[in-house]
This record gives C-alpha cells, sequence and structure tokens, in this order.
C-alpha cells in the first residue's frame, strides 16, 4: 500500500516536508517534521504570508522497529536550509 491512501495521511504531502532530526529508541524510529498540510487535511490553517502551503511541526513515528539498514545518523548527514529561511 502506498502511503498517500492511508487516511491519516490525507492532505499531507511528505515530499514537500521537512525533515528537522530523528532519533531511535528500542523498538520505534521517530522523525521531527515541518510537515506540508494541505486543505484536506483536519490540521490545515491557512498559509502564513510568502508560505507555499500550510507547515506544521509534526513527527513520524514507527513503532514495533526490529532493525533499521541505510538510515545515516541525523549527524552526519548535510544539513540545509530553505532558500525562504
Amino acid at each position: 500500500m502506498n502511503w498517500t491512501e492511508l487516511e491519516i495521511f490525507k492532505g499531507i504531502d511528505l515530499n514537500d516536508s521537512f525533515v528537522l532530526g530523528c532519533s531511535q529508541s528500542e523498538g520505534r524510529l521517530s522523525f521531527d517534521l515541518e510537515a506540508s498540510i494541505w486543505p484536506e487535511s483536519k490540521f490545515y490553517t491557512e498559509p502564513k504570508k510568502n508560505e507555499y502551503t500550510c507547515y506544521k511541526k509534526a513527527f513520524l513515528s514507527f513503532v514495533g522497529v526490529d532493525s533499521i539498514q541505510g538510515l545515516k545518523p541525523i549527524e552526519a548527514v548535510a544539513s540545509s536550509t530553505d532558500p525562504d529561511g
């Protein structure tokens, strides 16, 4: 199943969201996000001036994680800044 088909992600565009950080604890992998939110979402509010759409802080957690492969530690990933700040 594609994540875009899940009701919980209705109006959320993860492709346009930003990862602010991540953490791993026993059985859990979590991402801190600045999520791109669209009018179809119950979390949508009017975008701030000069924003493409509504962006809000959010987190995405995966529970029951047994192993993780290919995810670099956050310290090893080059950061970037949104052109708008």
